[in-house]
């Protein structure tokens, strides 16, 4: 079974899922995860492990600091700025 896509790119007659890696990974963990048994008592109504928040992010200061400066341009309206960031 495949996830719902969000916000993934346009695969219209490509003949591929439109799925995120977010809904992927998010499927697949919680897939895995219920099949482990329990190592301890929990009821019934509360046995299944749901995701509740997958999210990315960089590991590198030069990049966040770039995005950080594209994001103000952009708030301020100064598109002809973009260039120089992009």
């Amino acid at each position: 079974m495949l996830p719902l896509g969000e916000a993934a790119p346009d695969h219209v007659g490509k003949g591929l899922p439109v799925v995120t890696f977010e809904s992927f990974l998010e499927l697949t963990l919680t897939t895995r995860l219920n099949k482990i048994p329990p190592c301890y008592y929990v009821e019934e109504d509360f046995r299944d492990v749901r995701i509740a928040n997958i999210t990315f992010s960089f590991d590198n200061s030069e990049m966040i600091k770039l995005l950080s400066e594209r994001g103000v341009l952009v708030t301020a309206g100064k598109l002809d700025s973009l260039s120089k960031i992009n």
